[in-house]
């Protein structure tokens, strides 16, 4: 039998030093529902720079990381131009 409390020990080391989840791609319908707005409006404030910009994920696919997308959100909240 070995000593439970070390056991204990090391399981909170190993969760410690987890990494966090990592970053997702979202689409465009996670986007809206998001952000809630539109693709037009969204695809004029990307243009002007006060949107994340998306990347192509194939021919007619586009996507944002989750990561852009929230602190886009955060910084609307807070007042602040993207």
């Amino acid at each position: 039998m070995h000593n439970s409390k070390s056991s204990i020990q090391q399981n909170e080391q190993s969760i410690q030093t987890m990494s966090p989840i990592p970053d997702r791609v979202i689409r465009e319908k996670e986007r809206r529902y998001l952000t809630g707005v539109s693709n037009t409006t969204w695809w004029r404030l990307e243009k002007a720079g006060l949107a994340p910009k998306g990347f192509k994920l194939g021919a007619a696919a586009k996507g944002w990381t989750l990561n852009s997308i929230e602190e886009w959100i955060k910084s609307r909240k807070e007042g602040q131009p993207w």
